[in-house]
């Protein structure tokens, strides 16, 4: 690029209104070097003379460049570059007069600082905190602001060093805190103060040194209150509460006053009421016992919640909309409900019912139908926290209810369908039974549609009790199916779809056979009539579920109808989500998009999701699911597709249900598949969803989820489809891996999951199988000995027999295997199998004094089994001989390649002659020559670290020798030159 003036046009291209000019600016900006980018930014954010906009921009850049390619970047220019750049953005945060630039360049300066640390915690730039210092105490407000805002962004910038910066950083923030005459320095120091608390989460001390702080942090942000300019400092109170409530234990109650003031106040602004109430309800699920002690404050608590949710406008269209309004997701009546849910779960229903009963009550008396809306949703808003406590009321709430379902308005007549379905769902089967002889005949449509709502749920939980309503609501349900068709009323159809489906399922195929065809024809009809259905039609979603409940009623009848249901489905279970990388410039204009999910990477990036079309793609696996499992080979046609589907979902992070489906879809389809004969099945399962299964099983991150994964192999296991040798060696190892994590992990937790999959490994023992399939196992249930202990002893039937045996096999790698067995059951197996170990014992000293037992293909197997008899002797040695094995045990050493056993044996050995054990020493100390030799060659075959404790304990014995000349020349004389060299180096 030729020099400022062409990159000063490209930044005005960057920010142009004209769509392809700024394309093409994007283009040349990539294509300028990463070096280039830095120098260029630099000089545009110093050139005052260019738009505040461009230097805006240029700031965000040179961000952006620090927070995705630093290390690259820093090492292409030079130490002189890098310090000019230093140099310049201290300089800049002196100079600039234009806030919003010097802002960016407070994020600039944070960004380099963070980067700054090392991976030892070690900060680089030491000019960084003295500069942050000197403005911190400058006597210039806008030097302590950009101090504070760096401290707010990079909380952590003192690196290993902030110990010894704890009380000049504590007096920083309070001297900030209490300078009044510039809120700016106030508000940022509240900022900063809960970065720097939040980041020390994990510190108590840090806590404690801090807690002074606290009042004026309090008082600070009532200050931002009463200024109404930044609701972040509310944000920050929020941000304390929910990583570290506790340090907020002092002031609490101040917070509680001051957060029920604002509530109360309805002449702010709503978001500024909804920020203190969220304080509270954050507080109450990150510390609810705390909360408990300040019960006193709950009575106006609610009270303050119910009169948000009666903060209702009239809206005489309201009735003929065909959904709520989605733009009215943060007004205070949903505020007010999801608070009252919230706390209900987090307090319980001891503290929160009774002042909820008795608002409710006064509430449903009211002639305004505001009040009584705002009282039915608040019934199905507490079911959940309140269960125990409701559910002793139930039948006197549901009776309070069912008259609201006349009432005048249709707001209450909807919000008691409302709260009769929540009921239903928080409370099923109890509420059904006493709710299930009660019915709604007329409505308007959003009525209408909770009616069918509600019906579904009690159809769903009652089963063939609902036989004796069928008749009464089927021919209504197929009356709208048939006759009502406006767009406007598709959510409607959706519902009644999702209900008909439902109703058939519960009552079952004989019953629901009657309207079976009519049904079948109508959904058939709605998609044949209607394959423009837009992506986001709710019908689809509902037709979806519904066919899969379609293919449970009929069973093989279903098969006819696929090739025109399969379309949607596929089409469903293919949608790829919008995903996007944003900084936090662009995450203020995300984050109040509902249809967007975000995870923070780090302190200035997010990763986004648009959660748009998940649910339905969710949906569409779980029923692609149904019909693999309902319908067998009938689904053969459609397996290898929904297999290349379903495989690559196993890694699909962004929904767990969807990765359930995949891996629960797996065997099904497998089996599906086997119509198409056996080489079909292996190459389907050996070269594509064994590995990638596999792998997701190692790489699964939630525990709720891998239970599905191992469910899924287990089945497939079953069903015998690993049951050729030469392809199980790989696959086993794997799964072998992968079990020893998962025990490594969850211990006896982790047994549930594995008793699944268990008769497989029993069956690998039988002496038929190969000897690979034998060794892998043995290893499995070396692996569950060693995590569960005890608990093992119970499975003793399935492998223990197998595991002794196994012991003198001809096979190197299965006698290996199993003397590590015995080993881990002589360590962690405790007492119940004590009397198992003697048999054992035996046969490990046969294996081990063998003629050929340190051959190169023996010796690993006779190193396990050295090591087996010393955990024997040290762990569970009551039934053994433990002296006259000890004897022996020189006479088997040196162990000569597994180091981890090398650990066990010499360890144990160290501490035998520590205590001139005459078994070790010999007679007059006539095995010392022995255990220099031993001692010698386990350091010349390098079994053991020099920079363990370990290896300083066998040098010090050879030390010990050596201080008499006598004995040590005696000793040295029998080593072998190799012994000799190896000694002579460790005692250099």
């Amino acid at each position: 690029m030729a020099g400022g003036q062409e990159f000063q046009a490209l930044l005005q291209g960057l920010i142009s209104s004209d769509n392809d000019l700024r394309t093409q600016s994007e283009q040349l900006y990539e294509n300028v070097s990463a070096p280039e980018k830095l120098l260029y930014l630099v000089q545009a954010i110093r050139n005052s003379d260019i738009p505040e906009e461009q230097r805006v921009l240029a700031a965000v850049l040179l961000r952006r460049l620090f927070t995705t390619n630093f290390e690259t970047l820093w090492q292409q220019i030079t130490p002189d570059i890098q310090a000019g750049v230093k140099q310049e953005l201290m300089t800049a945060i002196h100079q600039e007069t234009v806030a919003s630039v010097r802002k960016k360049i407070c994020d600039i300066f944070a960004e380099l600082a963070r980067n700054m640390i090392d991976d030892d915690n070690n900060m680089q730039w030491p000019e960084a905190l003295k500069f942050l210092f000197e403005c911190a105490s400058s006597e210039n407000p806008v030097l302590k602001e950009s101090a504070l805002h760096i401290l707010s962004a990079v909380p952590g910038i003192f690196g290993n060093q902030q110990a010894q910066y704890l009380d000049v950083v504590k007096q920083m923030l309070g001297v900030a805190l209490m300078d009044r005459s510039h809120p700016q320095v106030c508000f940022e120091a509240v900022k900063a103060t809960t970065a720097f608390i939040v980041n020390n989460e994990k510190e108590p001390a840090v806590h404690n040194h801090m807690k002074e702080l606290l009042p004026l942090l309090i008082q600070r942000i009532a200050d931002s209150v009463t200024a109404q300019e930044d609701d972040s400092l509310l944000k920050c109170l929020i941000e304390l509460s929910e990583n570290v409530p506790k340090f907020l234990r002092s002031q609490l109650e101040n917070v509680f006053e001051l957060c029920l003031r604002i509530v109360s106040d309805s002449n702010l602004e709503d978001t500024w009421r909804q920020l203190a109430l969220e304080v509270i309800v954050t507080m109450s699920e990150t510390a609810p016992a705390m909360v408990r002690k300040f019960a006193k404050f709950i009575p106006l608590l609610v009270q303050q919640i119910l009169a948000l949710m009666v903060d209702l406008e009239d809206d005489p269209d309201w009735s003929i909309q065909d959904s709520e309004d989605d733009e009215d997701t943060d007004s205070n009546p949903i505020a007010g409900e999801a608070a009252l849910d919230r706390l209900a779960c987090a307090l319980g229903g001891k503290t929160m019912l009774p002042y909820i009963v008795s608002n409710i009550s006064q509430m449903l008396q009211q002639a305004d139908w505001k009040y009584r809306y705002a009282g039915l949703m608040a019934v199905s808003a507490c079911g959940e926290g309140c269960h125990t406590h409701m559910e002793q009321m139930l039948g006197n709430i549901v009776d309070a209810v069912l008259p609201f379902a006349a009432d005048p308005h249709p707001r209450v007549r909807y919000a008691a369908c409302n709260a009769l379905g929540q009921l239903c769902t928080d409370f099923g089967p109890n509420c059904q039974k006493k709710f299930h002889n009660k019915h709604l005949e007329k409505g308007n449509k959003l009525v209408l549609e909770q009616v069918i709502t509600t019906l579904a749920s009690v159809a769903d939980t009652a089963q063939d009790k609902f036989l004796q309503y069928y008749d009464r609501f089927m021919p209504c349900l197929k009356y709208i199916m048939q006759h009502v068709q406006n767009p406007e009323h598709r959510l409607l159809r959706g519902k009644t779809i999702e209900c008909i489906s439902l109703i058939g399922l519960a009552v079952g195929k004989e019953k629901f056979m009657q309207d079976c065809n009519d049904v079948m024809q109508l959904l058939l009809k709605t998609q044949t009539d209607q394959d423009d259905l837009a992506d986001d039609d709710p019908q689809i979603t509902y037709m979806i579920s519904a066919w899969a409940r379609m293919c449970k009623i009929l069973g093989k009848e279903f098969q006819q109808y696929l090739p025109l249901v399969m379309g949607p489905v596929l089409k469903a279970a293919s949608l790829k989500p919008e995903v996007a990388l944003v900084d936090s410039e662009d995450m203020k204009d995300l984050e109040n998009n509902s249809d967007w999910q975000f995870v923070t990477l780090g302190d200035q990036q997010s990763f986004g999701i648009c959660t748009a079309g998940l649910e339905e793609k969710a949906t569409a696996c779980q029923m692609l699911v149904c019909y693999a499992r309902e319908l067998k080979e009938g689904f053969a046609a459609y397996s290898e597709d929904v297999v290349k589907i379903m495989v690559p979902l196993l890694k699909f992070y962004f929904n767990d249900s969807v990765r359930i489906a995949a891996t629960e879809s797996l065997p099904y389809l497998l089996e599906c598949a086997k119509i198409r004969g056996e080489e079909y099945v292996a190459n389907m399962w050996g070269t594509y969803i064994c590995p990638n299964l596999l792998k997701a099983i190692e790489i699964e991150p939630e525990q709720s989820v891998l239970p599905e994964y191992l469910a899924s192999f287990a089945r497939i296991v079953e069903e015998s489809l690993l049951d050729e040798d030469d392809e199980d060696a790989y696959v086993l190892s794997k799964v072998a891996d992968i079990i020893h994590a998962f025990f490594g992990t969850h211990k006896e937790s982790f047994l549930p999951i594995f008793e699944q999959i268990m008769p497989y490994f029993v069956k690998l023992l039988l002496p038929d199988r190969p000897w690979s399939d034998r060794q892998w196992a043995l290893c499995v249930w070396d692996d569950v000995i060693e995590h569960t202990g005890p608990l093992s002893y119970k499975y003793v039937e399935f492998f223990l027999q197998h595991m002794i045996e196994a012991i003198t096999d001809k096979t190197p790698e299965i006698r290996q295997a199993a003397a590590y067995g015995i080993g881990v059951i002589g360590q962690f197996g405790g007492e119940v199998y004590a009397d198992v170990l003697t048999e054992c014992v035996s046969r490990l000293v046969s294996v081990i004094e063998h003629e050929d037992s340190k051959s190169v293909e023996n010796a690993p197997a006779t190193d396990n089994a050295i090591a087996a008899v010393v955990k024997i002797c040290q762990y569970n040695g009551s039934k053994v001989n433990v002296d006259e094995l000890l004897t022996r045990l020189v006479t088997w050493l040196p162990i000569l390649s597994d180091e981890e056993e090398a650990i066990h044996v010499y360890t144990y050995f160290c501490d035998l002659l520590d205590k001139n054990h005459p078994g070790i020493m010999g007679e007059h100390a006539s095995n010392l020559p022995k255990v220099i030799s031993i001692v010698g060659e386990t350091l010349h075959r390098e079994l053991i670290q020099e920079d363990t404790e370990l290896y300083r304990r066998l040098v010090n014995i050879v030390k010990q020798v050596q201080s008499n000349p006598d004995a040590f020349q005696v000793c040295v004389a029998q080593l072998t030159e190799q012994q000799r060299q190896a000694l002579s180096e460790a005692l250099a």
